[in-house]
């Protein structure tokens, strides 16, 4: 049941920022040179903020991710469409949100930084 709630949870933080106030997410870029591992959708989220990133993934599945500044995760993610959205903690700062399509066997990166 713990599963249920946590993806709940992501599902409720995500409609929650797309329903307020957001800055457009930063598109995701595809890696063309890099070898994908078949079958898995592979994303890297760098934090290029001062503040320490929460990236949350509602779609096939469920992820959040939480980033130190100047560091960066990868996450394995599902083929298919995701709501995405993104906060930092500092308070004077808009949450980001974007939706974006991920295809199998491919491995992505974003940057999230602020203007």
């Amino acid at each position: 049941a713990a599963a249920v709630h946590a993806e709940d949870t992501i599902h409720d933080e995500v409609q929650s920022i797309r329903n307020g106030q957001h800055a457009q997410m930063p598109p995701a870029q595809r890696f063309t040179g890099g070898a994908a591992i078949a079958g898995r959708t592979t994303m890297t989220v760098q934090n290029s903020t001062a503040y320490v990133l929460t990236v949350l993934y509602d779609g096939p599945v469920s992820k959040k991710l939480t980033i130190a500044p100047g560091a960066s995760r990868d996450v394995d993610l599902a083929p298919g469409a995701f709501h995405v959205a993104g906060r930092v903690t500092a308070p004077d700062v808009l949450p980001f949100y974007g939706e974006e399509t991920y295809d199998g066997s491919a491995r992505y990166s974003a940057t999230f930084y602020i203007r």
